[in-house]
C-alpha cells in the first residue's frame, strides 16, 4: 500500500541528527518553537549558547512587562466606562 503512513521511526531517519536533538516532544517534526530554536543554531551544535538563550529570555521578559501595562491599561480604561 503507497498510502501507509510511515512509522515513527522512519520519519526520525529523515531528520538531520541536530533536528532530532532539537525535536523536544519526540513526534519527529519540529513545532514552530523547535524549529525557531533550529534556526538560531547557525553553528548546528544541537544547542543553543548561553548568549543566545540570555537575548531569547531578555526578549520574552520585555513582551510580559508591555502585556503587562496594556492589560493595566484595558482595566484602567473599563473601569472609566
Amino acid at each position: 500500500n503507497g498510502n501507509a503512513r510511515p512509522s515513527h521511526s522512519q520519519i526520525l531517519k529523515r531528520m538531520s541528527t541536530i533536528s532530532r536533538m532539537y525535536d523536544v516532544d519526540g513526534d519527529g517534526e519540529l513545532n514552530d518553537a523547535e524549529q525557531a530554536m533550529r534556526d538560531m543554531d547557525k553553528s548546528n551544535r544541537g544547542y543553543l549558547t548561553n548568549d543566545k538563550v540570555y537575548t531569547m529570555m531578555q526578549a520574552h521578559v520585555e513582551i510580559q512587562k508591555q502585556m503587562f501595562r496594556t492589560r493595566r491599561i484595558m482595566f484602567v480604561l473599563l473601569a472609566l466606562v
